[in-house]
């Protein structure tokens, strides 16, 4: 995967349209890369740096309330709290209303509460604390025991008193919807605490999972953002996503977060139904799955939704009423490295393109 590279071109003499300024960091287990497109003509006594500053910060303070790594978040202390209701931040708040919303909308297929499976599987530890991921595995001493996720259905989420409680033996896991929920907030923060001042685009991304508003470098009509590119296949096209203004797309694949090896090789994206990962062992089997959406958080949750059914075997004609139904477009790669799209075109644009072509985003 390639980092966020900003591909506006400046002609020879004249001056440029906006500034684009960037910062690139370690954040939620990922690369982080936030970029702020300035307007030069707005004249302001705040330092343009201050907004990636700003950025950055807020990043930081909602890793500290969502990651399940660190013992004091909102979520390990929801998680100890079991059935008993435990206060929250309001930022917490909206993190599980979405997860909710997202296990609802998807009929189970996306479900934040597959934390245990994922220990029990050896991924108890940040990928970022490990020299290296073979270090993860299954603890022998313990049977690992398959079982289907609980889901939410226990859960009670209180609003006015700003508590939230779930059945005992419900535990939950934000994973890469935290990521894409941070994005969302910080893009729409940034963009209305800077619209006095001259911040007229932000591009948010966390590890693929990439939010963008306002204006893009070049003023034009979307923000180019390019994605993967085919593992050990050179001679495959890239694939290029082009979002349009205050859009947001997201990827997941089982070729990163990957652990073990022979019967125990696992990876990080699990079947609810059944506990265990989803199947690669079949050419049609899902190896990346990428959404375009109106939020981050959306698309990461149809990117889980859609690589889950396709992993059970759903039609392609299926997978594609999913998607209408989640209001996404999508591209399934499979292990085979066919590429199939997804859902309705009018969310945004996938296009395969010539591998060397640039673009912004993960």
């Amino acid at each position: 995967m390639t980092m966020a590279e900003t591909t506006h071109d400046e002609a020879a003499g004249e001056e440029p349209s906006t500034d684009w300024i960037e910062r690139r960091w370690r954040c939620m287990g990922s690369a982080a890369h936030v970029g702020v497109v300035i307007d030069p003509a707005a004249v302001g006594a705040i330092a343009p740096s201050s907004w990636l500053d700003r950025a950055e910060a807020r990043l930081a303070e909602l890793e500290r309330r969502w990651s399940r790594f660190i013992p004091d978040s909102d979520i390990c202390r929801i998680n100890a709290a079991g059935p008993w209701a435990e206060p929250v931040h309001h930022d917490t708040l909206e993190l599980v209303a979405t997860l909710r919303r997202g296990w609802v909308d998807s009929s189970g297929a996306f479900d934040p509460t597959m934390l245990p499976a994922l220990e029990a599987l050896g991924y108890r530890e940040s990928f970022e604390t490990l020299p290296a991921p073979g270090q993860l595995g299954l603890d022998h001493d313990q049977a690992f025991q398959p079982r289907r996720a609980p889901g939410l259905d226990g859960l009670v989420l209180d609003r006015s008193a700003g508590t939230v409680r779930h059945r005992v033996g419900c535990r939950i896991d934000p994973g890469g919807v935290g990521k894409g929920l941070a994005a969302d907030m910080v893009v729409a923060e940034v963009l209305e605490a800077g619209r006095d001042a001259g911040v007229i685009g932000v591009l948010v991304d966390l590890g693929g999972d990439i939010a963008v508003g306002g204006t893009p470098p070049d003023r034009g009509d979307g923000w180019p953002i390019r994605l993967h590119e085919p593992a050990g296949r050179p001679e495959q096209a890239a694939v290029i996503v082009d979002l349009t203004v205050d859009r947001a797309c997201a990827t997941t694949t089982n070729r990163r977060r990957r652990w073990g090896s022979g019967a125990d090789a696992a990876h990080h994206l699990l079947d609810p139904s059944t506990g265990v990962p989803v199947s690669t062992a079949r050419s049609w089997s899902p190896s990346v799955v990428t959404a375009l959406a109106s939020s981050a958080a959306g698309a990461e949750i149809a990117t889980k939704t859609l690589f889950v059914l396709a992993g059970r075997g759903r039609t392609h004609a299926g997978l594609d009423r999913v998607a209408r139904r989640l209001g996404v477009v999508a591209l399934l790669v499979t292990e085979a490295d066919d590429r199939v799209v997804l859902g309705d075109a009018r969310v945004g644009h996938v296009h395969l393109a010539d591998p060397t072509a640039t673009g912004l985003g993960r």
